[in-house]
């Protein structure tokens, strides 16, 4: 009777510890919920000029942190957001974008409402490939996951007028809500500079006038110089 009360004690502490595990994998090592968009072209080599990759020496020290980083005792030294971030800055460095990309998913997923720098390295990477509306999906959670920094609302607003400027509607928006309560105030040449590249001057001018509330008084001469060459126009 004793041993099989032990027997039954022992697979509950078994099916504990592999829930545990299971929790964990789930928390630390699954991927989030992002797939390529299918209107994207299918990325069939994610090789790319990588800053250390032509230089023997660097990309071996690279090399030699990313099996330090490989290593158990880095999984155990490191949180699992900063190991995988790492990691996907080393693939950068050399250029192989397809393990940059697992690893910017993995730190995502680690990271939580935390990993907006992630989000964005990896909007940046589809669209080095080309990968427009993936990496604006991308970009638009790194904004979800930390809503009240401006630096990825800059990002995001710049990269739909270089890559959907015909997205005029969208563009607006992502200026309207970055502006929002003055949210991040350094929007307004950006949105002065569009303003004006559609047509919409007195709108520029208008943007470049909210701004002169939150510049120092030496940079007054210059926007006002802005506004007088738009009065030209």
């Amino acid at each position: 009777m004793m041993t099989k009360r032990r027997s039954i004690a022992a697979l509950i502490v078994l099916l504990v510890a592999v829930l545990a595990a299971f929790l964990w994998y789930r928390t630390h090592e699954a991927p989030p919920a992002f797939t390529l968009d299918s209107r994207d072209a299918t990325i069939a080599d994610w090789s790319f000029a990588g800053t250390y990759a032509s230089d023997p020496q660097l990309a071996a020290k690279v090399q030699a942190n990313i099996a330090r980083l490989m290593s158990a005792s880095s999984t155990k030294a490191y949180a699992p957001y900063d190991r995988y971030a790492s990691l996907a800055q080393d693939y950068d460095l050399l250029g192989d974008g397809k393990n940059e990309y697992a690893y910017l998913l993995k730190a995502i997923a680690a990271g939580g409402q935390g990993a907006s720098a992630a989000w964005e390295n990896l909007g940046i990477l589809l669209a080095r490939f080309g990968a427009y509306y993936s990496a604006r999906t991308a970009l638009e959670n790194a904004i979800t996951a930390t809503p009240n920094v401006g630096v990825y609302r800059e990002a995001y607003v710049r990269f739909l007028m270089a890559h959907f400027p015909d997205d005029h509607a969208a563009i607006a928006a992502a200026f309207t809500d970055g502006l929002a309560n003055n949210l991040d105030p350094n929007l307004y040449p950006d949105e002065a500079g569009w303003l004006a590249s559609v047509g919409s001057t007195t709108e520029a001018i208008a943007a470049w006038k909210a701004y002169e509330a939150f510049v120092p008084a030496r940079q007054l001469p210059s926007i006002e110089a802005q506004i007088t060459k738009l009065r030209a126009q």
